[in-house]
């Protein structure tokens, strides 16, 4: 092997973005993989946190003269790290017909390889994008929350109402009547935590 096999774009950091994937956004990156060997090659990507990321195309091959493109997903629930890494190894393919998985398991150990590595740049926005975002957010959950506390005092004057009258004719409430949205209570709750977890973190941030 002589001379450098193959160049990677972006040639240091990896940078994610927010798509729309399969209705839910999701943190996006890719890496490109340029063939500048005499021959085709075999690729392989790892990363040190393999928990965090789905890598798509990988392994694989790039064909001489041509480039190949892996796709990366931050998986769901998942936080992006600027000590996570990505290394690129690629080695020389002679054999046309391999397959690209197999390709690494069955390699001749004296092959030599050649490593790319990349870093991630965690993304950043400036003091006033942040804040003006979780003030929106919060907004938005203070008015459905005063919507769903709104609800919750109408069924209860509702129900109030039946047991007076009920009372008064002697007549026992039925259970039925008696009983509140419990999932309108449970939403309710679960947008006051969201929100109280969102301004304690709007404070950290100022």
């Amino acid at each position: 092997m002589s001379g450098p096999l193959f160049f990677v774009h972006p040639s240091q950091f990896l940078d994610f973005k927010e798509v729309l994937l399969n209705d839910s956004v999701r943190l996006f990156s890719r890496i490109e993989i340029e063939n500048i060997a005499q021959t085709k090659i075999a690729y392989r990507i790892r990363t040190n946190a393999k928990d965090v990321y789905t890598v798509k195309h990988n392994p694989g091959f790039v064909e001489k003269d041509l480039k190949s493109e892996v796709l990366i997903f931050v998986k769901p629930g998942k936080v992006i790290n600027a000590r996570h890494r990505f290394v690129v190894t690629v080695a020389e393919c002679k054999d046309d017909s391999a397959d690209r998985k197999d390709f690494w398991k069955n390699r001749d150990g004296n092959d030599k390889l050649a490593h790319w590595k990349l870093s991630v740049r965690v993304p950043t926005m400036d003091t006033e994008t942040t804040m003006s975002m979780y003030q929106q957010q919060v907004k938005a959950l203070k008015i459905e929350n005063q919507m769903l506390r709104n609800k919750c005092d109408v069924m209860l004057a509702a129900g109030k109402e039946i047991v007076g009258s009920e009372a008064g004719s002697g007549e026992t409430t039925p259970f039925y009547n008696q009983k509140i949205d419990t999932s309108t209570v449970f939403l309710m709750s679960f947008v006051a935590i969201l929100l109280s977890q969102i301004i304690i973190y709007v404070f950290r941030v100022i």
